[in-house]
C-alpha cells in the first residue's frame, strides 16, 4: 500500500513540474486557434505562411513554416520570457526540413525591454533531413533579469518549407522530468515494477545511458545492449527514468 501511495504522489510530482520547468507557452504546438488556424501563443513574422502539421516529433502536431516567393526567411516567435540574471537556461527544439531548398534553422534569443528587440544568443543549426526529425540545443546565462523573446527562423529560397516542434527553455538548474516523455515505439523496460534488475528490449546496438530519478537528479549511467541486466537493487523505491543516447526516455518503478 505504502509503494503504491508513493507511486501515486511521484506521478502528481512529475505532472507538476511538468507544468512549471518549460517557460515556452504551447511548446509542443498542439492548441490552435479554430479561428485563424494559428497555433496558441505564437505570433509571425509576415515573411510567409504557417499551417498545421500532422508529421508531429511527438504528439498530433507539429508547425509548418513556409516562406514568402520573394523572400529568404520566415521567423515566429513566443511572448515575453522573464529570464533571471546568473541563471543558465536550456533552449531546445526539433526541427525537419519539408523541401530540399531550406538551408538553415536559428534559434535566438531576443531581450524585448529596449525600444528595438537585442540579439542575446544566436544559434544556426544546419543539419537537415527530410526523414527524421532532429534536435538543435544550446545553453544561455543571463547576465541580467529581463524580458527576452524566443525566435526561431527558417532561411532559404523562395518558397521553401521546415517543421517545428517541442520547443522548450527550462532552467538548468532545476532541470527535471520535464525534459522525459514515454516513447511510443518497441523499446521498453522490463520486468517494470522491478526490485533488482531490469532490462531494454528493443535496441540492436550498445547504447549510453543516464538514470534520473523522479525529480531530475541523475542517479547513474552506464552502457548498456539488448537484454542485458542494469542493477537497481541500491535504488530506493519510487519512479525513475531511464535516458538513453538515442534520444528514447523510458520510466519505470523501483519497488
Amino acid at each position: 500500500m505504502k509503494t503504491k501511495l508513493l507511486t501515486l504522489l511521484l506521478f502528481i510530482t512529475t505532472f507538476n513540474l511538468i507544468g512549471q520547468i518549460n517557460l515556452v507557452p504551447n511548446a509542443d504546438m498542439e492548441n490552435w486557434d479554430s479561428f485563424d488556424d494559428n497555433p496558441d501563443d505564437w505570433s509571425r513574422f509576415l515573411n510567409g505562411y504557417w499551417n498545421k502539421s500532422s508529421d508531429a516529433q511527438n504528439g498530433t502536431s507539429s508547425l509548418e513554416l513556409e516562406i514568402d516567393s520573394d523572400r529568404t526567411f520566415i521567423y515566429i516567435f513566443t511572448p515575453d520570457i522573464q529570464f533571471t540574471s546568473g541563471t543558465t537556461y536550456v533552449c531546445s527544439f526539433y526541427y525537419k526540413k519539408v523541401s530540399d531548398n531550406i538551408t538553415k534553422i536559428e534559434f535566438n534569443l531576443m531581450q524585448t525591454q529596449s525600444v528595438f528587440p537585442v540579439s542575446l544568443s544566436d544559434n544556426e543549426f544546419t543539419d537537415l533531413s527530410a526523414t527524421e526529425w532532429k534536435k538543435g540545443e544550446f545553453e544561455f546565462t543571463a547576465t541580467d533579469t529581463e524580458n527576452v523573446q524566443a525566435w526561431i527562423y527558417t532561411r532559404g529560397d523562395a518558397s521553401a518549407k521546415a517543421l517545428i516542434d517541442n520547443v522548450s527553455i527550462v532552467n538548468k538548474a532545476t532541470l527535471s522530468t520535464a525534459a522525459f516523455s514515454d516513447v511510443k515505439n518497441k523499446i521498453n523496460i522490463y520486468p517494470n515494477p522491478s526490485q533488482n534488475q531490469i532490462k531494454i528490449s528493443g535496441i540492436n546496438t550498445l547504447e549510453p545511458y543516464t538514470i534520473y530519478n523522479a525529480i531530475g537528479k541523475e542517479i547513474s549511467k552506464g552502457k548498456v545492449s539488448k537484454n542485458e541486466e542494469i542493477d537497481i537493487k541500491a535504488f530506493s523505491k519510487g519512479l525513475y527514468f531511464l535516458k538513453l543516447d538515442n534520444g528514447n526516455t523510458l520510466k519505470f518503478i523501483k519497488e
